[in-house]
This record gives structure tokens, sequence and C-alpha cells, in this order.
């Protein structure tokens, strides 16, 4: 498995309600901070849902202090945040509501009812529906967040619990705790296109980053099933220890590469790649000084960023390289490198060479071209 560079997953199923243990969502908006229109950097926040008290206290997770509590609705319990930071959902089992706060004053701007006792909460990706489980009348209410108002109600397996959508934000698979099943939703017609039976009492359920397996606990049977999502089939059960409930699939989702640009010359040339998903420059790992003592400014990455000239068949960037790079700045949406000074004693980056560019873990090929 990669780097702990994201974690997706889902909370635990409350035990026993009564003994009134918090939930907690962490809110990143969206990149870790968002800016205000005036430059000023907000941080982030974390939203906890305090079952017992009617109210959710919102955290500063730069200071950790918390800066405001937002009365809800009765025993509040699951809460989700919008892909954009701006609003934060909390579902109340007590009202049979779900609240809606924003994250921008910490006030609650409406509130939904519905069908009955709603549990756990998940919003899709693109941020246009949140799924809400109703354990107590067996269904999941689609909400659309536009309007806030709910559009649909599915109906599911007896005592649904937790929802988790996947990436691509196709389907929500819901865990039906009475009969050990999993009830797969299809988001575009909201209806329910399969059943999958799992262990005994499924509480937790976490969808792998990539979207190609579904981890549902088995609360009585002390296992966890494995879902393949293309076929909606147990492929495997992991056996746990006892009482099995939250889950998450740590992961890390390569990013995307969408071209590089040259410029300079060959005997001094400067790279460009542009792309997605990044991240920041700590996630190359420590650079090492690349090996023979002949470069002395540039630095290895080991298989994390690495350039290779597949016509002259030199390389720079990985483990024990002579030639290392140069990183001159560094965003989640571009790199900029140049060559140690070892360039080009181990060959130049000429005009229609055929190259390929690594970043963690996604190569990107293609023909040098000078700009």
């Amino acid at each position: 498995m990669a780097s702990d560079k994201s974690f997706f997953g889902c909370t635990g199923r409350t035990l026993g309600r009564s003994l009134g243990l918090t939930s907690l969502v962490m809110l990143l908006m969206n990149t870790v901070f968002t800016v205000t229109p005036a430059g000023a950097v907000t941080p982030p926040y974390a939203y906890v849902a305090n079952i017992n008290s009617n109210n959710v206290s919102v955290i500063n997770t730069t200071t950790n202090v918390v800066v405001k509590t937002v009365t809800v609705g009765t025993n509040p319990e699951g809460v989700a945040i919008t892909p954009n930071g701006s609003y934060a959902y909390v579902t109340n089992s007590g009202s049979n509501t779900v609240s809606v706060i924003s994250t921008s004053t910490n006030a609650i701007v409406k509130t939904v009812t519905v069908k009955g006792r709603p549990y756990a909460i998940a919003i899709t990706p693109n941020g246009s529906y949140a799924y809400v489980a109703d354990d107590h009348f067996n269904n999941v209410s689609v909400i659309s967040t536009s309007t806030n108002t709910v559009v649909k109600i599915v109906g599911v397996g007896t005592t649904p619990e937790h929802v988790a959508i996947t990436p691509n934000g196709s389907y929500a698979y819901v865990t039906n705790v009475v009969p050990g099943t999993v009830s797969v939703i299809n988001t575009s017609t909201n209806t329910v296109v399969k059943t999958v039976a799992v262990g005994g009492q499924p509480y937790g359920i976490a969808i792998a980053p990539g979207g190609s397996y579904a981890y549902v606990t088995g609360g009585s049977t002390n296992n966890v099933s494995v879902i393949n999502t293309s076929t909606n089939a147990v492929v495997s059960t992991v056996s746990v220890k006892a009482g099995p409930e939250g889950v998450a699939v740590e992961g890390f989702v390569p990013p995307t590469i969408s071209g590089l640009r040259f410029t300079g010359s060959p005997t001094s040339p400067t790279v460009t790649v542009n792309g997605t998903g990044f991240g920041a420059q700590a996630w190359l790992g420590t650079p090492q000084t690349p090996c023979g003592g002949f470069d002395t400014t540039g630095k290895d990455y080991g298989n994390n960023l690495i350039f290779s000239d597949s016509t002259q068949h030199w390389g720079a960037g990985q483990s024990c390289d002579a030639l290392g790079l140069q990183i001159q700045s560094y965003s989640p949406t571009q790199i900029v490198f140049r060559f140690g000074n070892a360039y080009p004693g181990f060959g130049s980056l000429i005009a229609g060479d055929s190259y390929s560019m690594t970043v963690l873990g996604r190569t990107f090929s293609g023909t040098v071209a000078y700009t």
C-alpha cells in the first residue's frame, strides 16, 4: 500500500447511543486550506456531533480550540461536509431531521425533514446530493444540496446504518444491519441495483480510493467482507477480532500529468510538468545525493520523481542515478525542475528525443519540443 497521503472511510456505529459517544468529521476545505477573497487563510475545522448535548462543536484544528457551538436537532449523530467545504450536514436521529450548517458563518441555514431516524450521511463527490440512512424506516433519503429538499426515498434493507459513495459518484453502498446485506444504489436512477449478502450485522463500510473495492465490517461474525464493486460480489472474507465496527481504507491516488513543457536549450533546459494531485514537495520523500559524486547540486527522489531520455538512454532523479534534479518550484498542479551540475555530461536533452516522466507513480511519455 502507498503512503498515508489521504484517508477514506467511515466512523464506527455508535455503541449504545445512550452512552453519549460523539461522532467526528474533519473539514479539510477541499485542499486543506481555503483562501478568502481578502487573501486571509482560513484554517481547517473539525465538526463534532454531540449526541447528548444536541449540538455541534466546531474545532479550529490549528489551535485545537472549540471556536463555536452550534445548536442542532435532537441526538445529532452523522456529519458530512460538501466537497467545496461550504456546508456541514448533520443528521439528528431524535428529531428526524438534517441540519445544514454554513461553514462560513457556522449558522444553520436549513433544517431538512427526513422520513425517520437518520443516522449516517454521505455526500456525492460533485456535491449535488446527500444520501441519508434512515434506520427506523429502512430507507435512504436523497437530499438535493441545491434546494435542501428530499428528492427521493429509496427503500433498502432493515436498519440501514452507514453509507459510502464510490469516488466517481455512480453508486452509494448502504449497510443493512439486521439482514446482513449491503444495498447498492445507482445514483443516476436512485434505485437499488444489487443486494449483496455480507457478514452478520454489518455496520461500517469504506470504499478504496480507486473505487474498485468496498470493505464492510461484520459486527457479529467478526470479519470484513470485501466487495468487488464492478461485479458487486464478495471476493474475500477476512477474519478479525471480536466486534468490528468502523473501517477506513488508507491509500494514495496517483496524480494526473497533463503534459510537459521544455524551455531553454539542450545545454541548459528547464522542464515544467503540469497536472493535478502532485500535493506537497514533501510527498517525494527525503532527497538523496546522487551516486558517484558527479552531481553536487541535484537530488535523487527514489522512484517518486524520475525523468528519462528514452532515445539517449539516460535518466535523472531515480535512486542512485548519477544525475539528479534541481526542483525550482513545486505546487499541487505544477513542478518545475532543472538538472544537476553533472548535466550534460551524461547526455543532453535534444529536441525530438523520446522521454518518460514519472511523478508519484504516474508516468507520462512524449517527445521533447522546446518553446
